[in-house]
């Protein structure tokens, strides 16, 4: 019985590792420059690990960066993000996306588009700690 605990507390422990090491302090962006007006535009998430909450730091690039909004965010058991935007974020929107090797690749439910109009936008992995 003891061999038996002890192991579903490794398993336990090596999945959370994975957890924190894919996802803790990881940056997701689909922000790109329009040459032709010098703006800037697109997304960029950051998932900030806490415990035992977990956070995502949310900018849009309207010609400018827009000012940051912080959000609750779940990982649900198909491994998708999810968070809904609070109503002080100068937008606001539940975003659902699916974890992919090195990106995110999801979309708002209320037809908020990516960079180049798409409702479902793919934000490639920048940043990972």
């Amino acid at each position: 019985m003891r061999i038996l605990l002890s192991l579903v507390f490794v398993v336990f422990a090596v999945n959370s590792l994975a957890y924190a090491e894919d996802y803790a302090n990881t940056v997701y962006s689909n922000v790109r420059l329009v040459k032709k007006e010098n703006d800037l535009v697109g997304l960029r998430i950051q998932i900030i690990q806490s415990s035992p909450q977990k956070y995502v730091l949310v900018q849009f690039f309207e010609g400018v960066a827009q000012a940051p909004c912080l959000a609750k965010m779940k990982v649900d058991e198909k491994n998708f993000l999810q968070f809904d935007l609070p109503e002080d974020c100068s937008t606001r929107g539940f975003f659902k996306a699916k974890f992919g090797k090195n990106t995110l690749i999801g979309g708002f439910e209320n037809g908020i588009t990516g960079p180049n109009g798409e409702v479902v936008m793919t934000l490639r992995k920048i940043s990972a700690q």
